[in-house]
């Protein structure tokens, strides 16, 4: 059992699987105690992995973007500033505008908290990571290749146009399509 143990943690750091590596021996001494399936096993140790990686790849994000402040909606201060509507803010907390493609802009005086709810918005980037990758997978973008903040808003404008112009295309086509129709 011991070689095996080992062998199964060498699989592991080979696969970059550290997470799972690390905790092999209490997660299997768990499903035994709890009589787990295999399925139900590897479910909750792939489970912990992917968090685990994505807390990582979160912080991670975070110190390169090098935020002036970091912020959750949790610990935003509402009675600051009473005019802000928290439900209003809650639902684009959720980022559905980005579903729709629809922009939002945040307008208010000075002293009022905007970087700090943007800030905070960004904090709950995992809900949106799976819209983005349906976007890119959608639209085909590649990977980022340009360098630092520039080349991240360079290839932000430049994935932006490329799909505004696929809709335009899209919309010539069926306008094309509907007057060889008619």
């Amino acid at each position: 059992m011991a070689g095996q143990l080992e062998r199964l943690q060498e699989h592991m750091a080979k696969l970059r699987l550290f997470k799972s590596r690390d905790r092999l021996e209490a997660v299997l001494q768990q499903a035994t105690a709890d009589e787990l399936s295999y399925a139900d096993f590897l479910d909750q140790l792939l489970g912990e992995e992917i968090a685990s990686k994505t807390a990582k790849n979160v912080t991670m994000r975070t110190s390169l973007a090098k935020f002036p402040l970091v912020k959750d909606m949790e610990s935003f201060d509402f009675t600051h500033q009473p005019s802000i509507d928290q439900k209003q803010v809650g639902t684009l907390a959720r980022c559905h505008y980005i579903e729709h493609g629809e922009n939002v802009v945040i307008l208010g005086p000075p002293g009022v908290g905007k970087p700090a709810l943007v800030l905070a918005w960004e904090s709950r980037r995992s809900a949106i990571e799976p819209v983005i990758g349906h976007m890119k997978s959608d639209g085909k973008l590649g990977r980022n290749w340009l360098k630092g903040c520039a080349g991240d808003a360079i290839h932000a404008v430049l994935c932006g146009a490329g799909h505004n112009i696929r809709l335009l295309l899209r919309r010539l086509r069926r306008f094309y399509a509907w007057t060889m129709v008619v």
